[in-house]
């Protein structure tokens, strides 16, 4: 009984030095200096890149040499002290508000339109308005789908703005006007 308790413990002290998720060891393509890129990093790069367009053995060595140099000029901007300059984290910044501004812009564009609907009745109305106003001179049929992509954008606009206005309502917006005057916004 005392081997098979002996046995059981070897066992559970095996299984757990040896995890059954090894993960898989990263084959490093290329270090410049402490930084390394492994063959999988390289080939996502590269298929992302415009030399993907080119996949022989010499577009994939005129790719490292290029990843090569890009990496070594981002370590001597680093060393210079570049990437703590106010100019550059400004840029940072801006970059940054603008792609989140754009990943949100798209999110809300995409909930929007899957929940945008137009209704034939509201297509022959205003097909008719703009008949009455002389807007159109083509038969209905010509203009239905115009008529109908122009009240989508329409209503996903309005949505659009009804949300952010939303956001607006819901925030502490603050402002003084007084500075918006030129003269005493240059007396900071």
């Amino acid at each position: 009984m005392k081997k098979v308790i002996l046995l059981l413990i070897v066992l559970f002290i095996a299984v757990g030095c040896c995890p059954l998720n090894k993960q898989k060891k990263k084959k490093i393509l290329v270090k410049i200096n402490n930084y390394e890129i492994s063959t999988d990093e390289f080939n996502k790069d590269f298929n992302d890149s415009a030399y993907a367009g080119y996949s022989t053995p010499q577009a994939k060595k005129d790719f490292l040499n290029f990843l090569i140099n890009k990496k070594l000029m981002l370590q001597e901007a680093q060393k210079l002290g570049l990437d703590k300059e106010e100019g550059f984290l400004d840029m940072v910044e801006s970059f940054w508000e603008q792609s989140l501004l754009k990943l949100i812009i798209e999110k809300k564009s995409k909930e929007i339109a899957s929940t945008v609907q137009v209704y034939d009745k509201e297509i022959e109305n205003a097909y008719q308005s703009l008949s009455k106003q002389g807007k159109v001179d083509k038969d209905y049929y010509m203009v239905r789908d115009q008529i109908r992509w122009a009240l989508i954008k329409e209503k996903e606009t309005k949505m659009m703005n009804d949300w952010i206005d939303s956001l607006k309502n819901k925030a502490q917006v603050e402002i003084d006007y007084n500075l918006i005057d030129s003269k005493k916004q240059s007396n900071k």
